[in-house]
């Protein structure tokens, strides 16, 4: 019977990481089914979801554990069950993504979120980076949204909801 796993792994960037935890699935019996990492600010994060035999379990566990002696932190979601799905809200909806462009300030993440989360929308994946304008010079937030959306909710809803934010808060919308 097989089960699964999802771990977050977090180290200090440098080249060979995803080769040695890679590997160390791989001896392990693991197998590597989806991943997202990035690096950032010096450090690499990652999480990832292996399926591995129920018998295997408690073995790639601690040789996953093992490569924080190489600096790698790994933590294991132990209340994982593999049962779920990318769409187990149990509301009907959908995906749409999103570009949101603003100037940046303290707090606008949690206020796009919570706007999010007032409409009862899902957050599947948000990517955000702050750079200067390349215009004005002043700091501009950009974010990438995918989110679950509830069929009830329309187009001109969700952007009016953000929009509403601020006024210069710029949204696009892809589905």
């Amino acid at each position: 019977m097989a089960t699964e796993l999802i771990i977050s792994v977090v180290a200090e960037d440098r080249p060979g990481i995803v080769d040695r935890v890679s590997r160390a699935v791989a001896e392990l019996h693991g197998n590597w089914m989806e991943s997202r990492m990035v690096r950032m600010a010096g450090r690499f994060a990652g999480i990832i979801r292996i399926e591995c035999a129920e018998a295997e379990r408690a073995a790639l566990r601690t040789g996953l554990e093992a490569l924080q002696s190489e600096g790698i932190r790994v933590i294991i979601d132990d209340e994982f069950d593999g049962t779920g799905d990318d769409r187990s809200s149990g509301i009907e909806s959908r995906r749409v993504r999103l570009a949101v462009t603003a100037n940046d300030r303290p707090g606008i993440v949690q206020e796009v979120s919570h706007c999010l989360a007032s409409l009862g929308s899902n957050v599947v994946q948000f990517e955000t980076d702050c750079h200067s304008g390349a215009m004005s010079g002043q700091p501009m937030f950009t974010a990438r949204i995918d989110v679950d959306v509830p069929e009830e909710i329309d187009h001109t809803r969700l952007v009016t909801a953000l929009h509403d934010l601020s006024h210069d808060l710029m949204v696009d919308l892809e589905e």
